[in-house]
């Protein structure tokens, strides 16, 4: 009798020492811009006594039904952070379709799998143009807006269509919105004409993609005076108090 009960004691602890309840991360989301991609994730460390590590893997979307062994890509393996950057990993594929997956590690026990879909054409933000230029010559406002740029150093509109709103007011009227104007334009390039002479105007610029109505967010305000006679005007530097409060009155425009 006494064996009996030793077997039967020893057949239900055991699967309580084998499966364990090491938990998966949770908040996992791809934060994407342009082409840099930031899987991130939170970990509970409370209650655990071990030292954690996770692993992040990646394979092709179409591949996830096809018969045979699945051949992930590990990008992080066993790391202690809470974050594993994809952006050198899946440069080259800014159109396909993958699925990531996540899970933890303490010694020979894995959590289950978190697994996101992610297309970097479809999920990445699109962000802000890299540099914005404003020359005021012969009472107008050039506006030159460099392209957001790639981790690549490369120019988005080599991936995407990119187009450009350009919000601008005049300082001393921003607090009546109904006087702020935006354009859009394709080109880099944008001449702001029929302004007042001598005239200081704030100017921001917002990136777009269509496809997937992306929107950037807005670059700094910049602001500029006018001329009327071709003479150079100075840039206006402003305490970071004053640039805040332009900002926030352009955003009632939007």
């Amino acid at each position: 009798m006494g064996i009996v009960q030793t077997s039967i004691a020893f057949i239900i602890i055991l699967p309580q020492l084998c499966t364990g309840d090491l938990p998966s991360p949770q908040n996992v989301t791809m934060k994407a811009v342009n082409t840099q991609y930031i899987l991130k994730w939170d970990w509970d460390h409370q209650g655990m006594n071990q030292t954690v590590t996770f692993t992040a893997e990646y394979l092709s979307a179409y591949l996830i039904k096809s018969k045979g062994k699945k051949n992930w890509t590990s990008v992080c393996h066993m790391i202690t952070d809470t974050q594993c950057d994809f952006s050198t990993s899946l440069q080259q594929y800014y159109y396909g379709l993958f699925i990531i997956r996540l899970r933890a590690n303490s010694f020979e026990e894995h959590s289950p799998w978190i697994k996101r879909e992610f297309c970097p054409d479809k999920d990445a933000d699109l962000g802000p143009p890299s540099k914005v230029d404003v020359i005021s010559t012969n009472g107008m406002l050039e506006v030159s807006i460099s392209d957001p740029m790639s981790t690549q150093n490369i120019s988005m509109k080599t991936k995407i269509e990119i187009a450009y709103k350009i919000v601008y007011c005049e300082y001393l009227q921003l607090q009546k919105s109904e006087n702020c104007k935006a354009i859009e334009s394709e080109n880099n390039v944008i001449t702001l004409s029929k302004l007042k002479p001598w005239t200081v105007y704030c100017v921001r610029v917002q990136a777009l993609s269509a496809y997937y109505e992306k929107k950037s967010p807005f670059t700094p305000v910049l602001c500029r005076q006018t001329t009327d006679d071709g003479t150079d005007s100075v840039i206006l530097t402003y305490l970071p108090l004053f640039c805040k409060h332009v900002e926030t009155l352009l955003s009632i425009k939007n």
